[in-house]
C-alpha cells in the first residue's frame, strides 16, 4: 500500500527536511514515528527538500507499507509520536504510480515580511523583519516582470544541482494591508512548475529592495536578463518562507486545502 501524507511543520527546530547524520530533521522525525508505528524502517519521499528554518503547511510525502493500518488513520497515529512542531494534517492511500516529487505539477510558496519600527519578538522565526517602510505597489509592479517562462539563473544560490535554470512562474502575488506599509506585513505568494535552490528567497529579497526604493522595476528586468547570480546578491532569511501547497493531477488532498 502506498500512503501519501499532508504535512505541516515549523522549521525553526530543524536542520531542514532531509535526513542528516546527528542532526534533527523533519524527515528523520517522521521516519522514526513510522518505524515505531509499522515496526520496521520506512523510507519517506517528499515533494522536495526545505532548508533549515523554512516552514511548511502543505508539504507532501509518500511511503510504502505492508501495515494493516488504514491509510486514512496514519495521520492520527503518527501524530502521537511526533514532536509538537510537526503535524500530519491528513493521510490517504494513493495509486502505486503516485510519487510526491515526480508527480507534482506545481508548488506554491509564501514569503512573509513584517514591517515595524521595532523588532517583533513573536515573529522572530516566522517572518523576515524590516524597520523601513515598504511600498507594496512598487513590489507588485516589479513582480510582473517574473511571471511566465524565463531563465532564472540570477535567482538561484550555490548548491543547485538543477539541469536547467528555466522555470515557469504562473502566479506571483504581493499583498499588504496598505499600499505603503509602515507597520504590518507584506505577503508574497509564488506558484511555479518548479523552483531553483533558494529561488523564492532571492526573489523576495529583490522585491523588498524595490519596495524600499533601493531597486526599481527596471533593475528587476536587468537582473532577470543577466542570468547571473552576481546580478542579484541578496537572499532573504529562511524564517519568512513557507511551503504552502503542492498540486498533483489526481490530488489526494484537494478537498482539504
Amino acid at each position: 500500500m502506498r500512503v501519501a501524507l499532508l504535512i505541516e511543520y515549523r522549521g525553526t527546530d530543524f536542520a531542514g527536511w532531509q535526513v542528516q547524520p546527528n542532526r534533527n530533521t523533519v524527515q528523520g522525525a517522521i521516519e522514526e514515528a513510522l518505524r515505531r508505528v509499522c515496526g520496521t524502517p520506512v523510507a519517506l519521499f517528499a515533494s522536495g527538500r526545505t532548508d533549515a528554518g523554512v516552514h511548511a503547511v502543505g508539504q507532501v510525502a509518500h511511503f510504502d507499507t505492508a501495515s494493516t493500518i488504514p491509510a486514512a488513520k496514519f495521520a492520527a497515529v503518527l501524530n502521537r509520536y511526533l514532536p509538537p512542531s510537526v503535524s500530519i494534517r491528513a493521510s490517504a492511500e494513493v495509486d502505486s504510480a503516485f510519487h510526491a516529487r515526480k508527480s507534482a505539477l506545481s508548488k506554491t510558496y509564501e514569503y512573509r515580511i513584517a514591517v515595524a519600527p521595532a523588532r517583533q519578538a513573536m515573529l522572530w522565526d516566522l517572518a523576515a523583519q524590516t524597520p523601513y517602510p515598504v511600498d507594496s505597489s512598487k513590489m507588485r509592479e516589479a513582480a510582473q516582470t517574473l511571471i511566465g517562462t524565463h531563465d532564472f539563473a540570477s535567482f538561484r544560490t550555490a548548491g543547485s544541482s538543477a539541469k536547467t535554470t528555466v522555470r515557469t512562474i504562473t502566479e506571483l502575488l504581493v499583498e499588504a494591508e496598505t499600499s505603503v506599509v509602515r507597520e504590518g506585513a507584506v505577503r508574497i505568494e509564488i506558484t511555479a512548475d518548479g523552483f531553483l535552490y533558494n529561488m523564492v528567497r532571492v526573489i523576495a529579497a529583490q522585491l523588498l529592495a524595490v519596495g524600499q526604493g533601493r531597486k526599481t522595476k527596471e533593475d528587476m528586468e536587468r537582473i532577470l536578463a543577466a542570468r547571473s547570480r552576481a546580478a542579484a546578491k541578496e537572499t532573504a532569511p529562511a524564517c519568512g518562507l513557507c511551503l504552502k501547497r503542492v498540486r498533483y493531477p489526481c490530488d489526494p488532498f484537494d478537498g482539504i486545502r
